[in-house]
């Protein structure tokens, strides 16, 4: 929350409307900027997760998923049911002032796309032990990607977004300890660090947009967020800055 705050106050100073009736307004309504509406999403998942965590724990802990028959049925019935409430949340609870899938509560698609996380997250030791199963699956996903291309669920994450990275997920897993390792660690650090490259993305290309080189706006586009995010850990967090986090 205090990110936010820190970051709607960056916001509002840059279009010189800082002031504390605007800053208040801002921070209620998630209106300092337009990528700030990801901010309401991860409050309400942040939230929800807790609720989510327990359900998984219950669940590993049941003879529910003793076996694999029980184990496909039990979270087959649960990946439907996030579906369904996805599909409601669109259409019975909308903020109309934020943006794409901020309008909607929990974002819609980002609850159905973080309990696939959070299931894969649960399960993560027995998948890895399955390397052919995963690569299989992430060859169906992406085989099967035409198909649902176009298909718009929220926006965003679209379904191809969602099972892009599953696939992904899939992928790394299945490589090697040493691969696996090297890789996983960057993308938890880029990770760590995502909420600041969305939240300030946004102001950096406003700046950089003039740059000749793409991949030089890009690089600063990622590279500038995550040294706001260091010194904010260093400062608020009072966290040592890592230049990398090695998988362990």
């Amino acid at each position: 929350i205090l990110f936010y705050i820190i970051c709607s106050v960056i916001y509002l100073a840059d279009a010189g409307t800082l002031t504390l009736a605007n800053l208040y307004k801002s921070i209620v309504f998630f209106s300092a900027s337009p990528p700030l509406y990801f901010c309401a999403i991860f409050l309400q998942l942040s939230l929800l997760s807790c609720c989510i965590y327990n359900l998984l724990k219950k669940i590993e802990q049941s003879s529910l998923s003793n076996t694999l028959r029980r184990w496909i049925v039990i979270y087959s019935a649960l990946l439907i049911a996030s579906w369904f409430i996805s599909r409601i949340l669109r259409k019975v609870i909308i903020f109309p002032d934020l943006h794409g899938g901020g309008k909607f509560l929990f974002g819609s698609t980002y609850l159905f796309l973080l309990i696939i996380g959070m299931i894969i997250a649960a399960n993560y030791k027995r998948l890895s032990e399955h390397k052919t199963i995963l690569v299989l699956s992430s060859a169906i996903i992406l085989c099967l990607s035409p198909f649902y291309i176009n298909f718009i669920w929220a926006n965003p994450p679209r379904i191809m977004t969602c099972g892009y990275a599953v696939a992904l997920f899939f992928l790394i897993s299945s490589l090697p300890i040493s691969w696996n390792g090297v890789i996983s660690s960057i993308l938890a650090y880029i990770g760590r660090y995502s909420i600041h490259i969305f939240m300030y993305h946004l102001l950096i290309m406003k700046y950089v947009s003039g740059l000749e080189s793409k991949a030089v706006s890009f690089i600063f586009s990622i590279a500038i967020p995550i040294l706001i995010g260091l010194i904010l850990d260093a400062i608020v967090l009072k966290k040592r800055p890592k230049i990398l986090l090695w998988y362990r």
